[in-house]
């Protein structure tokens, strides 16, 4: 094996990583701009209970729309960390295979 023979390919994790995160802020700025000016217009042209009550299950949606972005971005970030250990694992592999292959002469 060579460092040419890595079979991880790092930049392509990193690369769905950033996709992920691309996402995760997506579907957050859904939850804090999107939804809060859309319970406000309901707000200002809506009253009684009936409208209390869709405010209110709006909001409960706004915020698991805002967890589902916190969710991915945290899957995001395990991904990332997960792809830096693989790689450092390869890199330290090749290394020994390399030390190896020298002081044995071949």
């Amino acid at each position: 094996m060579t460092r040419g023979e890595i079979y991880f390919n790092y930049e392509k994790a990193m690369s769905q990583v950033r996709a992920l995160q691309e996402i995760a802020s997506s579907i957050k700025k859904i939850s804090d701009s999107n939804m809060t000016d859309c319970m406000n217009n309901v707000k200002k042209n809506w009253e009684g209970d009936n409208a209390t009550s869709y405010v209110g299950k709006g909001n409960k949606l706004k915020e698991k729309i805002k967890k589902s972005g916190e969710n991915v971005d945290r899957v995001a970030s395990t991904l990332a960390e997960m792809a830096r250990n693989i790689r450092d694992a390869e890199l330290r592999n090749l290394e020994i295979i390399e030390q190896k292959n020298s002081s044995s002469g071949g």
